[in-house]
């Protein structure tokens, strides 16, 4: 199956980006963070023939964001500025959002207590995304974040049966690529695809790090992915793996990327 290409965009995004990113073979957009115009960029999304497909709901700065976090003023803050953010951008089409269940701990509250925290948000937000006809799919976390297992994300997603999963793939510390999907299976319905050197999340680009990528592109096959193939690495020289990638990124670098993936070959390092 070859899929559809998208990538991860910040607020600088605009009419001229998106009609570049259509020209290479781009069709499909993630939205992070917030204090969009979200009309007028659905326009100009439109009119490239780019689909806004996806947001990732804010999850910075900590003291707002946060939805493990102790005080309980917090939480529901932010489970009602993130359901009026839901409600704004589905009702432009977009139809999946992506949420960090916790960020890194900096309180001395038990894990099991953040969890129960990040669980009756979840719980809540799942509710108005499916009011909404939308998904609301959980990343997988690295380091002491919740969900840096799979085993701990599905004890997560249980607790609202319309959960699903962002499947990043650097963020895996504690399975491997194959061992995680076969956990997680259907419930995974969007990517964040970018390479590490499963030591730290890194987002270099497919073929600076250490993932096998056709393999990882054959598993997504067998537990019948179908979602889009989305990008969510830097374009710049910042953040790349040091002396492997030798200049900034093009929009046609990334499809080519992934066509190249698709083919069953492990991507070559753009040395010029």
């Amino acid at each position: 199956m070859v899929y559809r290409v998208g990538f991860s965009v910040g607020r600088n995004i605009d009419e001229v980006t998106l009609a570049l990113m259509a020209q290479s073979g781009i069709s499909a957009v993630e939205l992070k963070g917030r204090n969009y115009d979200l009309k007028t960029l659905k326009t100009a999304a439109d009119h490239s023939g780019i689909e806004l497909y996806s947001m990732h709901l804010p999850f910075k700065p900590l003291e707002e964001f946060d939805i493990a976090v102790v005080n309980g003023d917090i939480r529901e803050k932010a489970i009602n500025y993130l359901s009026e953010l839901i409600k704004k951008a589905a009702d432009i089409g977009i139809r999946k959002f992506v949420i960090h269940p916790s960020t890194p701990f900096t309180e001395t509250l038990p894990r099991e207590e953040r969890k129960k925290n990040a669980m009756y948000v979840l719980d809540k937000l799942a509710e108005i995304a499916h009011g909404e006809d939308v998904v609301l799919a959980v990343e997988n976390m690295n380091l002491s974040c919740l969900g840096n297992s799979a085993d701990e994300l599905l004890e997560i997603i249980s607790v609202n049966d319309k959960l699903r999963v962002c499947f990043d793939v650097n963020h895996l510390l504690k399975n491997s690529h194959r061992e995680f999907l076969q956990k997680l299976g259907s419930k995974i319905v969007h990517l964040h695809i970018s390479d590490y050197d499963f030591v730290q999340e890194r987002h270099w680009f497919p073929g600076e790090g250490n993932i096998d990528w056709p393999d990882l592109y054959l598993a997504l096959q067998e537990i019948g992915y179908k979602g889009v193939w989305n990008y969510e690495t830097s374009l710049s020289l910042r953040g790349t793996n040091p002396g492997e990638r030798g200049r900034t990124l093009t929009w046609s670098d990334i499809y080519e990327n992934a066509q190249e993936i698709f083919s069953g070959r492990q991507p070559q390092v753009i040395k010029e």
